[in-house]
Parts: C-alpha cells; structure tokens; sequence
C-alpha cells in the first residue's frame, strides 16, 4: 500500500538528483488544518480521517496514544518561504506544529465543543487487514480512492509510530522566530462554542 502513496515521490526525487538540482524535502506530518475544517482559515477541503468533527464522531487507530506530528498549512508555508531564502538546504526539512496523539486531539475537541465524540477504535490487526472505520463522507469526493484501505493505511503508519517526525533537524530549530500554531490553539479557534 506505501508503494501506492510514494511512488510519484520517489520517482521525482531520483530525477531531481540526476538532474543535479537542490532539493529539500519539506515533512510536516498531517496537516493540522483537518481538525479545523470548516472554522479555520485554509485552502485544503475537508479529510475526514481519524476525527469528524462536525459530524462527531472519531475512529481511532491502535490504542491512540502513539503522537502523530501536525502543522498548519499556513506554518508550512511560512518556514518554506524562510528555507528559499537560505543558501543551503538539508535533504529534510521537519516542520510541525505540535505532536499530539489522537486520544489528545480528541480530549481537546471533546472540551472545546462541551461534548462527546462517539470514539470507536481500530485494532492494529484490522489496520493490517485493509479494515478500518470510513468516516469519510464518499468514495467520489477523493477521486474515487478506496478511502477504507486509505484510513487502514494511515491509521496503520500512526499505530505503528511512523507518523511523528523525528526532533532533531526541525526547521523550528532553524527559524525560532516563526511561531506555529498548536494544535491546542486551532481546536480552540475552530470549536470553542
């Protein structure tokens, strides 16, 4: 299933290497905005993985304690205009705005809208199945992708830890007067009734 996901990736990277060109790799885990959506400003359209808001309910992979690494769109594209202007770039440029677990995210939805969300969970050995909990509202609004094998796969990476970003060599580091926001700001902002 990853090849499926990364191979238009992969195979950019390697031409951009024979070509002999600079590159960074800009990593931001999960954008941040998802968990905003409708109430925050962005140009992404909803996602429904892991958490519906509006429609409150929640499927969570695993336990939902593994962190997951978030950033809003908006950050993302503040620490990319600060990398063009620099003269060297590492293979990887992190960036995220808070790492949280779904459990966490969830807790703060939870008090920010004075509600439950009905909260299932997804076992790891389901996720290894190809199952998981659909949440999203329609094969057709993700150009027809199978969004059940899509939700077992992501929820499969952050089961599994994948899906935080290493603390060493964040651009954060690197440009300490951009302030992200966190994701405890953007739940506030986006649901607090």
């Amino acid at each position: 299933m990853a090849g499926e996901y990364t191979a238009a990736l992969t195979g950019a990277v390697d031409a951009i290497k024979k070509a002999g060109l600079t590159y960074t790799r800009v990593m931001n885990g999960i954008f941040m905005d998802y968990f905003g959506l409708p109430h925050v400003s962005s140009h992404l359209r909803p996602f429904a993985w892991a958490l519906d808001i509006p429609g409150r309910r929640a499927a969570i992979p695993g336990t939902g304690d593994d962190l997951i690494s978030i950033t809003y769109s908006k950050d993302v594209a503040r620490f990319v205009a600060a990398l063009v202007g620099e003269d060297e770039w590492p293979e990887y440029s992190l960036i995220s705005g808070s790492d949280a677990s779904l459990n966490q995210i969830v807790a703060l939805v939870e008090k920010a809208l004075g509600a439950k969300l009905d909260v299932v969970h997804d076992s790891v050995e389901d996720l290894k199945a190809g199952k998981a909990t659909d949440l999203f509202p329609g094969a057709e609004t993700y150009g027809g992708a199978d969004t059940v094998a899509m939700a077992a796969y992501l929820g499969l990476t952050v089961a599994e830890g994948k899906m935080v970003l290493p603390k060493e060599g964040r651009l954060n580091d690197r440009f300490p007067d951009i302030k992200p926001k966190s994701i405890e700001d953007l739940v506030a902002e986006a649901w607090t009734c």
